[in-house]
């Protein structure tokens, strides 16, 4: 049997911050995704089948700004080619066989640049340079049950890159244990070795978009994360509740981030603005969730901390990371008025997103002692948190009738009307220094995204 899978998504995600009053400046960024997948499930008997998948994806970034007579844009473009085999093998009820391959061709091609008018005469266009590497692996996974409380699940993968000037390869090894006291007790180990070919590098300074994915080379060194975690969970059957508890920590080695002072426009050579150090992050996760009866939903808590240790960065001393957030907070709940009138809600919130602040300026002559610059003052690495960002979701859902109850329109369909952060609380996502009125300087945290209602309409047939 023979079934072939084809799937699309496309979106855009655009800010244009309001124009001046002079008019003298506009301009604004762009981020976007396309992602293509096109899958073969074929199933050879009741215990083997596999599937094929030949995959495209493209991330891109544009940053414009503009003033009369003159434009600037600056993009970066990452594209991926992949393909991928995998297989799964039902043994018995208490073995599963997963095995595959697969192989995936990167481009990278940062700092692309296009200008027009008189800074064009300053600034000239340019391409960017290509970067482009291969990166395959093969994986086996073995979920097996020796006895009815206990289940164990191992498997290792051998990941490869294939790059100009060099070649890495790395073992994954890892294993998980479940062991079930009873019914509604258990408990589970994990541990887990990871290897990432493509650097997430983030600047602790408030300006979009500064993140750049960035892959790796002959100077720049993959990723290497050991993962270790336990947890106990517990049904409480009266009230139809499951709970689970948490804990886990996770070092990385290889990390890099931007040297102090890295240029970043106008680089064709970002190798030199990076440097490499080491992380760790731990911390504990709290859920409950009910998926019986007319109120369903979950509540999740994480309570986790992530650090930094540059020798470069920093004095050498241990920092907090940027996405370091101490606190994150999920609730969400669907209640069934009747069976085709639903209202859900879903509130969340997180400790705000870490950065370096600015604790002072000083004056310094310029070379040619004509003038005088301001130059900043700035306190330890990610030493400040943004304002925690928290926003209330609710909607509404009306179902159409069975179709089986309907004489035409043979399809299922409902319509969904509701309010993205109902409280209209904007989320913050920079921040600027301004006077406090007494001599002095104070952060303003700005924010996005107030109410913002929507209607849809889903329907399958």
């Amino acid at each position: 049997k023979n079934r072939l899978f084809l799937s699309s998504y496309y979106g855009d995600d655009v800010l244009s911050p309001p124009k001046t009053d002079s008019g003298l400046f506009d301009g604004g960024f762009r981020l976007g995704n396309l992602t293509t997948t096109l899958r073969w499930n074929h199933i050879y008997n009741s215990k083997l089948f596999s599937n094929f998948s030949l995959i495209h994806t493209r991330f891109r970034y544009d940053v414009e700004a503009n003033i009369p007579g003159n434009s600037f844009l600056a993009k970066s473009r990452i594209a991926d080619y992949a393909a991928k085999l995998d297989y799964s093998y039902y043994k018995n009820a208490d073995n599963l066989f997963r095995y595959g391959l697969h192989a995936t061709l990167h481009g990278f091609r940062p700092n692309v640049v296009n200008t027009a008018g008189a800074i064009s005469e300053v600034i000239r266009d340019r391409e960017g340079k290509l970067l482009q590497n291969v990166e395959t692996g093969i994986y086996f996974q073995h979920e097996w049950e020796p006895q009815p409380l206990l289940k164990i699940g191992y498997g290792f993968r051998e990941s490869f890159l294939f790059t100009n000037d060099t070649f890495f390869t790395s073992p994954e090894p890892r294993i998980g244990i479940t062991y079930n006291f009873h019914e509604r007790q258990s408990v589970k180990l994990s541990y887990a070795r990871m290897t990432q070919y493509l650097h997430l590098v983030s600047s602790s300074a408030i300006a979009l978009p500064t993140d750049l994915w960035y892959p790796v080379t002959k100077r720049v060194k993959p990723l290497y994360s050991d993962q270790i975690a336990a947890g106990y969970n517990y049904n409480f059957e009266k009230q139809q509740v499951l709970t689970t508890v948490e804990v886990y920590y996770k070092r990385m080695k290889n990390l890099i981030e931007y040297r102090e002072g890295a240029q970043l426009l106008l680089n064709d050579n970002y190798e030199n603005e990076l440097v490499s150090g080491n992380g760790e992050a731990y911390g504990c996760e709290f859920f409950a969730q009910r998926t019986t009866g007319r109120l369903t939903g979950w509540i999740g808590y994480t309570l986790s901390w992530s650090t930094r240790k540059f020798e470069a960065l920093n004095n050498g001393k241990k920092y907090y990371a940027r996405f370091d957030r101490r606190h994150d907070v999920s609730v969400v709940a669907t209640y069934d008025v009747t069976k085709r009138f639903i209202i859900s809600g879903v509130w969340v919130y997180s400790t705000g997103q870490r950065f370096t602040p600015v604790i002072g300026y000083f004056l310094m002559p310029n070379s040619t002692l004509t003038n005088v610059n301001t130059l900043p003052i700035y306190g330890e690495r990610n030493s400040t948190e943004l304002p925690p960002a928290h926003r209330l979701d609710i909607s509404l859902i009306f179902k159409s009738k069975e179709k089986s109850n309907r004489k035409w329109l043979k399809w299922q369909g409902e319509w969904s009307v509701g309010a993205y952060n109902t409280y209209n609380r904007a989320q913050p996502y920079r921040i600027e220094v301004t006077d406090n009125g007494s001599g002095g300087l104070k952060y303003v945290a700005k924010g996005l995204f107030g109410t913002i209602p929507f209607v849809g309409y889903n329907f399958r047939y």
